[in-house]
């Protein structure tokens, strides 16, 4: 896809988040060195993202005509250039990040430690960052 495409899509995928996303914390265990914090959260459902990936017609189609335009000697950049190819391409994807459904509110624990800023002040930071951007992301809800 075009950089304007990717764009678009970017901005549409951000305003479902903005618009749909919940995002909460609670201080659970009061700690001077290590307090725990529960996050809550109501982000994208994987079982929405994978049925839909599964059944959704039109980028099933959208896929079958990109990979026969490729077939037919088009390359990355042609289809980059094609307005057909990036306007089909923004309908199909748009209506996908549309259809997305959010999962009930799950809620984990993180231990967190003391970080000193960019701007000198002390912040509490998850220790396992990964662990939170999994969490948020839908990818580790069931654990």
């Amino acid at each position: 896809m075009s950089d304007e495409s990717l764009d678009k899509l970017t901005n549409i995928y951000f305003d479902k988040l903005k618009t749909s996303m919940e995002i909460s914390t609670k201080l659970k265990a009061s700690d001077a060195e290590h307090p725990v914090i529960t996050v809550t959260a109501k982000v994208l459902s994987e079982e929405s993202f994978e049925s839909q990936s599964i059944n959704d017609l039109n980028i099933q189609a959208f896929a079958f005509a990109i990979m026969g335009l490729k077939d037919e000697g088009k390359t990355e950049a042609d289809l980059k250039a094609e307005a057909t190819v990036q306007t089909t391409a923004q309908d199909c994807i748009g209506k996908f990040i549309a259809g997305l459904n959010f999962a009930e509110s799950k809620s984990k624990d993180f231990t967190c430690t003391k970080i000193k800023g960019e701007d000198g002040k002390i912040y509490w930071a998850p220790q396992n960052t990964a662990a939170l951007y999994r969490f948020i992301t839908a990818d580790s809800m069931t654990s």
